[in-house]
């Protein structure tokens, strides 16, 4: 993982878990998108693709796991994981 990366990925979980809270539904999603936004303004159109695929990838490795190993988390977080990963999917089109 390139280090110029890093911060905006503990950006991601510092908001989802203290700012949203992991109660809620679409905290991954929100969190996410907000990541996007930060994303935008930390590179400043520079580097967008590589991070944006980085993260569409992690999304998309995460989930495969989640739902090959039902003990990793609850069912009704996987929607909420699909719907992170389309807001880097939509933020790479």
């Amino acid at each position: 993982m390139p280090e110029a990366f890093r911060p905006l990925i503990v950006f991601h979980e510092i908001v989802e878990l203290l700012e949203i809270g992991h109660r809620s539904r679409d905290c991954c999603r929100r969190a996410a998108a907000l990541e996007v936004q930060r994303a935008r303004d930390y590179f400043k159109h520079l580097r967008l693709t590589d991070y944006f695929s980085l993260r569409l990838q992690f999304f998309k490795d995460l989930l495969a796991y989640a739902e090959s190993h039902p003990d990793f988390c609850s069912r009704d977080q996987l929607p909420a994981l699909r719907a992170a990963q389309s807001v880097f999917q939509t933020a790479l089109s």
